[in-house]
């Protein structure tokens, strides 16, 4: 272990900027935070944000701070493993402020004692994962997205026993495997954060209209030019962006940080849900109830108060009946209460009808019936979670919770062969969660109602020589009177032709 002056260090932080000498940047310190009090992180970022350097601060302290400690540094091939995250550690040893006691070096290896080590693996054998166990065993994984998926069992094995952390870090390449379920679908069970270009140092206090009007001097005075810089940002800018970060996919994963959303038929991006998480504030007025009632079995009944497209509340019960717990519900909100949407399939045409009884403005919807537009959507399910899409795309929605998050992100939507949209069956989204989407589902029924356009009134003027006019440009009285007069006398004359036929007639 290191010597006395750094015996008392107890956290990564400080044993990377003491011991070891690092200057970390705020990203960095919070990703050290963050593994300091979870057991599972997952961090997606753009490119050149010091990811690597901060992992080895991670590995180099998390050795050093505990007596029986291992680090598993597991990468998609061995040239990464050697060339990036290893070269840091190697870099960062060597430029220590302190002495380190280090036992045995090598190109992936390193050794402080016979029970604290740095261990650096290649997802192309997942064999050597086997009997790595310890009481404080952290696996760092880089580069997450490129990993083979069929490695993620063996990784779970290994953290089995003892105090185990694990760290998945990546770019945002691909919206889907198990790098992006950790974002979407797993989400409850991690610790996660993203870092776009915007939150490094060299963009502090700068816009991205700003950016765009620098001039060379400018674009060249980046505080910490190690990371990612001005010039690359508006270079690449000019390349990859495509209007909107929803056309931009290069942009959206390498630039900001984010899954891009134009790689799947997922319901609702994933940048959307993330915006969705800010803390949700009350804005007083009226109050839409959903609920998602359930039976028995292992399905849960799941109820949301929403004022506007804030989140105030969200319960889920797993009672047999959970009528009275979903009555104890609504009424800590009786008297903002507006109206409360129910399911109404199965057993929620009686649910309905119990609320009702209990004094509740209640409407039961029952989400296998037609759509109003059924021109477009295959039901009132699919319509109903369109204008759910729609809210969240505007960023109308906020108190998301983790839970709710990773079901949204599950849910994907499909045209079918009549041109129509279908949201993917319960069923199916069950098979992929493990549960069914309770939480959605009340979410769905509370604000899924159409955004109504406003009503404007067009006066109706009158003209100078008596005829009338509207002033929104569309047909004067006249011109409709005189088309209607042509109509009329059309028919008349089909009429009287059928009546009266010439000579050799009918």
């Amino acid at each position: 272990m290191p010597k006395s002056s750094t015996k008392q260090i107890k956290d990564y932080i400080s044993f990377a900027e003491i011991a070891l000498g690092a200057d970390l940047t705020r990203h960095q310190r919070r990703l050290l935070q963050a593994v300091m009090r979870s057991r599972r992180v997952g961090m997606c970022s753009c490119h050149a944000t010091g990811k690597s350097f901060c992992l080895a601060c991670l590995a180099v302290s998390h050795v050093s701070l505990y007596e029986d400690a291992r680090v598993l540094i597991i990468t998609p091939g061995w040239l990464m493993n050697r060339a990036v995250v290893w070269a840091e550690i190697h870099a960062l040893i060597a430029n220590a402020k302190e002495r380190l006691p280090i036992v045995s070096q090598t190109t992936t290896e390193l050794r402080f004692g016979p029970k604290n080590m740095i261990i650096g693996l290649s997802a192309s054998d997942a064999g050597r994962l086997q009997g790595h166990h310890s009481e404080h065993l952290l696996v760092i994984v880089d580069e997450g997205a490129a990993l083979d998926p069929t490695f993620w069992p063996a990784i779970e094995g290994v953290l089995a026993s003892g105090n185990s952390r694990l760290i998945v870090c990546g770019n945002p390449t691909v919206s889907a495997g198990p790098f992006a379920d950790i974002f979407g679908r797993h989400r409850s069970s991690w610790e996660t954060f993203a870092i776009g270009y915007a939150d490094t140092e060299n963009f502090e206090g700068v816009t991205l209209e700003q950016l765009l009007k620098m001039d060379d001097a400018e674009l060249d005075a980046n505080p910490r030019p190690y990371l990612i810089t001005r010039r690359w940002v508006r270079e690449r800018y000019a390349e990859w962006f495509n209007g909107s970060p929803e056309n931009s996919p290069l942009w959206q994963s390498r630039v900001l940080g984010q899954f891009p959303s134009s790689s799947s038929n997922a319901l609702i991006p994933l940048a959307s849900l993330e915006l969705a998480r800010r803390k949700a504030v009350d804005p007083g007025g009226p109050i839409t109830i959903g609920c998602d009632p359930a039976g028995p079995g292992r399905d849960m009944t799941a109820v949301v108060a929403c004022a506007g497209g804030a989140i105030l509340e969200l319960a889920t019960f797993s009672d047999a009946d959970a009528r009275g717990r979903v009555v104890e519900f609504i009424k800590r909100w009786r008297d903002r209460v507006r109206l409360v949407r129910v399911d109404s399939g199965g057993i929620g045409f009686y649910f309905a009808e119990h609320l009702r009884g209990q004094g509740f403005k209640t409407i039961g919807l029952n989400a296998a019936s037609a759509a109003t537009d059924r021109e477009r959507y295959t039901n009132l399910k699919a319509e109903r979670y369109f204008h759910l899409r729609q809210a969240f795309l505007k960023g109308a929605v906020s108190g998301l919770d983790d839970d709710t998050l990773g079901e949204l992100a599950s849910i994907s939507y499909l045209v079918d062969p009549h041109g129509k949209i279908c949201i993917e069956d319960k069923a199916s989204v069950k098979s992929t969660l493990g549960h069914s989407p309770d939480k959605s589902e009340a979410l769905m029924l509370a604000l899924g109602e159409p955004e109504m356009a406003p009503w404007t009134y067009t006066p109706v003027l009158p003209r100078r020589d008596g005829e009338t006019r509207n002033v929104g440009g569309r047909q004067s009285q006249r011109e409709i009177d005189a088309a209607e007069d042509r109509a009329n006398d059309r028919r008349s004359m089909l009429v009287k032709s059928r009546r009266w036929p010439g000579r050799g007639g009918w």
